[in-house]
């Protein structure tokens, strides 16, 4: 997902004070969502540090849908 489709469902779900995590492959693209969500002032961001390969690496549960 881009980061402004992100905002976007965020807004239209209600979920604008919700507690967000923002991942992606390396970072570099929630890095990006992090930013521009914290621009549109969504309080509660979280950048998962490194995204899911570093997630993988530590050894984090994972679920997929």
């Amino acid at each position: 997902l881009s980061p402004k489709k992100i905002i976007e469902d965020l807004s239209v779900r209600g979920l604008e004070n919700a507690e967000v995590y923002v991942t992606c492959a390396s970072g570099k693209r929630a890095e990006m969502a992090c930013h521009l969500l914290c621009a549109e002032n969504y309080p509660h961001v979280t950048l998962v540090e490194g995204g899911t390969m570093a997630w993988y690496q530590a050894g984090l549960p994972v679920v997929a849908e």
